[in-house]
């Protein structure tokens, strides 16, 4: 499929705020990819200035809006699901890209596959460069990695998108698992590449680990069965806590599990799980991890 071609059809969103050299990068490299024609609306959620006179002109085919009030990416990413008129919704970070393969090729293959709701990429990080493309096909994976993903864009909307009262933090994973009651699931499609150069403006590593502890449990309330919920609630601090690279957060992660538990009053109105048969086949699938290891890795055990 032609450039041209994509245009209409894959419709790209992106939600900034505070990072416009990022955004910069960001925009240059999609028209570098060959996406320049495809429709890209980016919401400014909230920045102190708004987007650079010099940054608009540079990109005049993208659609800038932007809103005085921060909202979080979560509700803007369902926005941008809204607003697009594409048949497919790449969404991206402001700082990640498609690096290799071929957007038209993936956004076909999604089409044909009809309990597919959204497609994982492998995920570049810096430092590492692929020298080709995998041949691996597509599997069926738990989740995606939010820098990156294309969705079905009327099946997102129709589904509810992303649980905004989440706010920041494991929204694909809620999302998967909305999916997979419904019939429909998230398939890891290796030919097309994305590079997250993880910007490390705005990041907080304190808040991500109350988030990814507070978010991680409410989404087992909501959506996994009680027994496996409680044994959720019981080993995943611990668990966390033995984890050397979360052991400095401790008391972000603490605070996470208590905002969890004082929380599930107010997500009970989300409660939907899986059964018993479906969480487990859910569950049996692997799990999408940033870096080419998680591609190699994959490959080995296919081989």
């Amino acid at each position: 499929m032609t450039e041209q071609g994509l245009a209409g059809r894959v419709g790209i969103g992106i939600t900034t705020k505070d990072r416009w050299d990022d955004l910069s990068v960001t925009l240059g490299k999609v028209a570098a990819f060959g996406l320049a024609a495809a429709e890209v609306v980016v919401i400014d959620d909230g920045s102190t200035e708004p987007a650079p006179a010099a940054l608009r002109a540079e990109h005049p085919g993208v659609t800038f809006i932007r809103y005085d009030e921060s909202r979080g990416y979560i509700a803007r990413r369902n926005e941008l699901g809204r607003l697009l008129n594409s048949e497919f919704y790449l969404s991206l970070d402001d700082d990640s890209y498609p690096h290799l393969g071929d957007l038209a090729r993936a956004a076909d293959w999604l089409d044909g596959a009809a309990d597919c709701v959204a497609l994982a990429f492998p995920i570049s990080r810096v430092g590492e460069t692929p020298a080709s493309i995998s041949t691996l096909a597509p599997l069926p994976l738990r989740s995606y990695i939010g820098c990156s993903h294309l969705l079905k864009r009327k099946q997102f909307v129709e589904l509810g998108g992303y649980t905004e009262e989440l706010f920041y933090f494991c929204e694909e994973t809620d999302f998967a698992l909305k999916a997979q009651r419904a019939g429909l699931s998230v398939w890891f499609y290796p030919p097309l590449v994305i590079h997250h150069f993880a910007s490390t403006r705005n990041r907080n590593h304190g808040r991500a680990n109350f988030f990814l502890c507070r978010n991680t449990l409410l989404i087992a309330w909501m959506r996994v069965p009680f027994a496996s919920f409680a044994r959720l609630m019981v080993t995943l601090p611990l668990t966390m806590l033995l984890n050397r690279a979360h052991r400095p957060y401790a008391i972000n992660i603490l605070r996470g599990w208590f905002a969890a538990l004082g929380s599930l009053p107010r997500f009970a109105k989300f409660r939907a799980p899986l059964t018993a048969a479906g969480y487990r086949e859910w569950k049996a699938r692997p799990v999408p991890l940033q870096g080419l290891k998680f591609l190699a890795d994959i490959e080995a055990k296919r081989s």
